[in-house]
């Protein structure tokens, strides 16, 4: 069986690296996300595509960590759902509250600080 073009893609991006395992992690108002790297290391902010936080934004997010020596967190904003095909990756992104997916970018950048990121 052939991998999608998104898993070659995950699988390429884990060639010569190894990768830490993603701790799933909730913070603020419990919102749902994912980090990857040491603490006290400096923090980034992942932000997922219109698909949702599927493997290929964990692949990013622990290839990033890998390579820039960074503490990396991925707040899902759409709470676990993940579009599986155009339609619903659209219906997701249309239905997102943006006001309040800023409020949860807040507070994944809180998270981080209080972990010990220092900028």
């Amino acid at each position: 069986m052939a991998l999608r073009p998104q898993l070659r893609r995950a699988n390429f991006l884990f060639a010569g690296l190894s990768a830490k395992a993603m701790e799933k992690v909730s913070f603020g108002d419990s919102l749902p996300g994912y980090i990857v790297g040491p603490k006290g290391a400096p923090g980034v902010l992942l932000l997922q595509e219109w698909w949702g936080v599927n493997d290929i934004v964990k692949a990013q997010a622990q290839e990033l960590s890998a390579k820039a020596n960074v503490r990396c967190l991925v707040p899902d904003l759409y709470k676990g759902k993940i579009g599986v095909d155009a339609e619903e990756a659209s219906h997701l992104m249309d239905n997102l509250d943006f006001m309040n997916a800023v409020e949860e970018m807040k507070a994944a950048v809180a998270y981080l600080k209080a972990e010990g990121s220092p900028k």
